[in-house]
């Protein structure tokens, strides 16, 4: 699953190295575009927001992902197995789609440069995953704190894990 063209989330040489035969890939048409027609004619399914896909077993569902600092489209994904629903934010902000998502068991979101974290921790709360892991905080411990406390303050029932950033 790619979800964004930036460089700090697609690797080329990386992918070449980790495709095989029967890889499947899906993407978005600005990621799809960044990549050598020797990949995206092959391996690559184009997969835009609404997009619904099977894949062993495994239903992955488009959303949308709207950076704060950015006017780029990417997407998120929420990857479904029988009564499991997982969600990955991809690269956003805080946006109505993410806030409006319900039965989701897992989210993982990002609070990468300029997210605003109350807006965040409340589209977080609003969605009330069972587990929430955060990432891409940038080893910024202040920032997770804050959005700790906020997640404490509007949904105490929500498991908040921070992920190893990177």
């Amino acid at each position: 699953m790619l979800t964004r063209a930036h460089p700090d989330h697609l690797s080329v040489r990386t992918m070449i190295g980790m495709l095989r035969r029967n890889t499947v890939v899906l993407a978005p048409q600005a990621v799809i575009n960044e990549l050598p027609l020797m990949i995206s004619n092959n391996v690559i399914t184009p997969f835009e927001v609404g997009a619904i896909q099977r894949v062993d077993g495994l239903e992955f569902t488009a959303t949308t992902a709207v950076s704060e600092n950015s006017d780029q489209t990417d997407i998120g994904v929420i990857i479904e197995n029988d009564n499991t629903r997982i969600y990955l934010s991809g690269y956003t902000g805080a946006t109505t789609q993410m806030a409006g998502l319900r039965n989701i068991n897992v989210a993982v979101i990002s609070l990468s440069e300029g997210t605003d974290l109350r807006k965040m921790a409340r589209a977080a709360a609003e969605m009330s995953p069972n587990l929430l892991v955060v990432n891409a905080y940038g080893n910024d411990n202040r920032k997770l704190r804050v959005f700790r406390t906020e997640m404490k303050k509007l949904n105490r029932a929500i498991k908040v894990q921070a992920s190893e950033s990177f």
